[in-house]
């Protein structure tokens, strides 16, 4: 999938030559818009988002439903609730993206290691953001654990379809 200009600049040519593909000719946003809703790669990329989507909304509910439990009803300091509540979820975060979002059939102990591996670089992040928010600023618990649900997806969709959940040849 590539996009040209009407103009046929150098820079689409440079582009069209890289990526390879059917150019996509940009003649307004909405014919953008219908090209790129009949480019399969689109829709398979579009489609593995929106599951990405559930599981993470499923995940970030309960996530924020735990900080809430353990930061109110137990009076715990923000950053332990985030960290237990965040331990509590990633066992279905993993199943849900290898199975739903990824359907993956890599070998489990390497695939699982890369997750976790992924999972550190997010933990590092969502409990930055409750100590900063929470700790340092004094903003409610659960303003640092919205945050965490927030920024945390972006980077991490990427590194689970980049790194973790790509068909490898130890698979079975």
């Amino acid at each position: 999938m590539t996009l040209t200009s009407d103009k046929g600049s150098a820079v689409a040519a440079a582009l069209l030559a890289r990526l390879g593909g059917e150019p996509l000719v940009f003649n307004g946003v909405p014919d953008l818009i219908r090209q790129l809703v009949r480019d399969p790669q689109t829709r398979s990329l579009v489609a593995r988002m929106l599951r990405y989507a559930i599981i993470g909304i499923a995940i970030a509910v309960v996530y924020n439903g735990a900080v809430y439990y353990f930061a109110h009803y137990h009076s715990w300091r923000p950053v332990p609730a985030s960290l237990v509540s965040y331990a509590i979820l990633l066992p279905f975060a993993y199943v849900g993206h290898r199975t739903h979002t990824f359907n993956s059939h890599n070998k489990l102990l390497p695939e699982s290691r890369r997750f976790a591996i992924a999972t550190v670089f997010s933990l590092i992040i969502s409990l930055g953001s409750m100590y900063l928010l929470a700790e340092v600023f004094g903003l409610p618990p659960i303003v640092g654990a919205f945050t965490a649900t927030v920024v945390i997806p972006w980077g991490n969709f990427l590194l689970l379809s980049t790194k973790v959940f790509v068909q490898r040849p130890d698979a079975p």
